[in-house]
């Protein structure tokens, strides 16, 4: 294992149960309530290009209401069969182990994928600095270094998913609507091309996943950081929770962040503050590890965590979608140009 890899443990919080399958809306009637979206659906990215954080709830907010989604959608695409089930998930903690600052921004969106965008955070950042990646990850900016290593802590429950299962050797088909405009792409013009991702998107949803989201991230010097996961490789589950007490504690860790509760809801942040608090020795601080500590409150956290963020997203391109050889590959030019100038120049 090569240091500068993100590592991961995960561990569960309570057993998975079943998914009880729904049956999929039709992708051409409106969204659900409270600004749901489905598999299938498309968007342009560009239209909101850098400023995905404000239509796709993925990190924190100042907001009183629940939401999920607040771009809307199109629906280029003929009905195929989708899968939308609810889940009864009892929730994951996860354990990201991080070389520097660019390893913890990428361990955050490791359950995010847009086609044709190699550092997905530039779609959601844009005009991001140090203060606002401080921000959203609870720790003070001193410690936003290549001088510290980190481990990112997250209790992730899935509510909600939803796909679009495609044969390998198929892809998506277009609405006769949506085949008509895409007939009228003409190769060499590049306005044609804009007007079609205008009009329908240029990525649909593969997959999605929402749910509830908790996280701490904890700063350590790159002299600790070797040690803790060279520690933990070697270590037994049942060996793992008393070296986590050593390990995320104040009096070995050079930070200990805020706990994050991605939706903002103050029901949980209440909840927080009464029940994480934790000490080693006469340091203080608050831990999530309480909640794999303590059955009772992995119960009560598991029914506060709702449904209002998206914990796992892939958007794939609507090419496959294109059937003429020649426009696909025409489309496919602009599209991938536009996206490797739009990813520079953020």
């Amino acid at each position: 294992m090569h240091l500068s890899e993100i590592v991961t443990f995960l561990l569960g919080l309570a057993p998975s149960l079943a998914s009880e399958p729904q049956d999929a809306p039709t992708r051409g009637e409106p969204s659900l309530p409270r600004d749901y979206f489905n598999a299938g659906e498309s968007l342009n990215i560009f239209s909101r290009y850098g400023y995905l954080r404000e239509d796709f709830h993925v990190l924190p907010t100042n907001s009183s209401e629940p939401w999920v989604v607040r771009m809307a959608t199109r629906s280029p695409l003929r009905d195929e069969p989708t899968r939308n089930d609810s889940l009864n998930h009892g929730g994951d903690i996860e354990f990201q182990f991080c070389y520097g600052p660019n390893q913890l921004l990428l361990a955050y969106f490791r359950h995010f994928s847009i086609d044709g965008i190699p550092r997905i955070w530039n779609s959601f950042l844009i005009g991001w600095d140090r203060d606002a990646f401080a921000k959203w990850m609870g720790i003070k900016k001193h410690f936003l270094s290549n001088a510290y290593s980190y481990v990112l802590v997250r209790i992730i429950r899935r509510k909600r998913t939803g796909s679009l299962p495609l044969a390998e050797d198929e892809g998506p088909s277009l609405t006769e609507s949506a085949a008509e405009d895409a007939a009228r792409i003409t190769v060499g013009d590049e306005a044609s091309v804009l007007r079609f991702f205008d009009k329908h998107g240029t990525h649909y949803v593969g997959n999605y996943t929402t749910g509830g989201l908790m996280y701490q991230v904890y700063a350590y010097s790159r002299r600790k950081y070797p040690k803790i996961v060279s520690e933990l490789q070697e270590k037994t589950v049942n060996k793992w929770a008393k070296y986590f007490d050593f390990v995320f504690s104040p009096w070995f860790a050079d930070h200990s962040g805020d706990i994050m509760v991605a939706s903002g809801n103050s029901t949980i942040k209440q909840w927080m503050h009464r029940n994480l608090n934790a000490s080693f020795f006469i340091y203080a601080h608050q831990s999530l590890l309480n909640v794999y500590r303590n059955k009772s409150l992995m119960q009560e956290l598991s029914t506060l965590l709702g449904d209002d963020v998206i914990v796992e997203l892939d958007l794939k391109t609507l090419l496959p979608a294109i059937k003429d050889a020649e426009k696909r590959s025409w489309v496919e030019e602009i599209l991938m140009n536009r996206l490797a100038l739009w990813d520079t120049g953020i």
